[in-house]
């Protein structure tokens, strides 16, 4: 701020006033009386303004990032405030056009040196003190609107997300596996896909190959708990993917699938499906893509030797036995996985799979 009043003393910008005495007599008072009024200007402590103005605006806005001022956002304050006093023009040529006049009718009326100072002191306070109330009604502005920008880009995200949902849930549906148990047809485990396909009342759905290996019975089940039987039009384990079709006579909705090999890290993927079993049926997790063209190996019936390796897409969206099958989505609502597997080591977390949408289509394409 020490810049800022040496530009007070010594940048004379004059409107053309009419002053009593010549600017040369006017500049030899400035330089007889400058200590003292350096002084006395250094004593208003531009710093504490600063603090008041942060202060103020600490009370005066409702906003989680003011409530504890950080010192990151106390710097960029001060900066901003710095900022706009430097580049207040009007308020330096008012300061040194009435310093100028004031120091002219200070000669004619032979005004003691120390009243000028406490003159100059006074008037300068207040200018201080109306640009002070300026600045932060300003500030208050500038940081509501901010705040306001911020609000609504939330919003509007969230909205993207509740339309990813709204558009695709009643496509995502449960499977069951039915397998002899006893002697008696049994659910066995349970499972996601999705309706990629209509053709009339037929609808075809995508899911994992694992979710109905062995099966001696399908249905598909609806949100409201309602069962439908499907059949199996193929499967391929070495992708682990699998096609039903089953028979409808009411509209459901068809998911549509992207180009995953646009996908790049980072950009959001949402998950929907039923995680451990229908009683948690449709329910959305939400998270990144965190990495492509991963290579996992699969030892599929455990006996210690990998049988294939898949090409799959890694993300941090949580994802839990029963959502095997279920789609990956963009933030346009388009089908860029299809989830598989999770890691399931010891002090791991947030680690899925999803088998990449192109990957996807060209498989289905040969079940059907």
């Amino acid at each position: 701020m020490k810049k800022l009043i040496v530009v007070l003393m010594f940048v004379y910008l004059l409107t053309g006033c009419d002053l009593a005495y010549n600017q040369e007599q006017i500049d030899k008072i400035k330089s007889e009386i400058y200590s003292e009024i350096q002084t006395s200007i250094d004593n208003l402590q531009y710093e504490e303004l600063k603090e008041q103005i942060l202060l103020e605006l600490k009370i005066q806005i409702e906003n989680e990032l003011i409530d504890e001022l950080e010192s990151d956002l106390y710097n960029e304050l001060s900066l901003l405030i710095d900022e706009k006093l430097n580049e207040n023009e009007i308020f330096i040529q008012t300061i040194n056009q009435r310093i100028d006049e004031m120091i002219a009718n200070s000669l004619s009326e032979q005004t003691d040196h120390e009243l000028l100072k406490q003159e100059l002191q006074i008037f300068v306070t207040s200018l201080i003190n109306d640009l002070s109330m300026d600045m932060k009604s300003e500030l208050i502005d500038e940081l509501n609107l901010n705040n306001q920008t911020t609000n609504t880009e939330l919003q509007n995200f969230e909205t993207l997300i509740i339309d990813v949902v709204n558009k695709n849930t009643q496509a995502v549906l449960g499977v069951s596996n039915y397998q002899n148990v006893y002697n008696t047809l049994q659910e066995v485990s349970t499972g996601s896909g999705v309706i990629y396909k209509r053709v009339n009342d037929d609808y075809y759905l995508v899911t994992n190959e694992h979710v109905v290996r062995d099966a001696k019975k399908l249905r598909v089940v609806l949100e409201n708990n309602e069962y439908v039987d499907a059949i199996l039009l193929g499967s391929d384990m070495s992708s682990d993917l699998a096609v039903l079709k089953f028979t409808l006579n009411r509209d459901l909705p068809v998911s549509t699938f992207a180009d995953s090999s646009l996908i790049t890290r980072g950009q959001i993927a949402i998950a929907i499906g039923s995680p451990l079993g229908f009683e948690y049926y449709g329910s959305v997790t939400m998270g990144v893509i965190s990495g492509l063209s991963r290579l996992v190996h699969v030892d599929n019936n455990e006996d210690g030797v990998i049988d294939f390796t898949e090409v799959l897409i890694q993300h941090d969206v949580a994802i839990n036995p029963g959502n095997s099958g279920g789609p990956l989505y963009n933030i346009n609502g388009e089908i860029i996985g299809i989830n598989n597997m999770k890691s399931i080591e010891e002090n791991v977390d947030n680690i899925g799979f999803a088998i990449p949408s192109n990957t996807v289509v060209e498989i289905i394409n040969q079940l059907e």
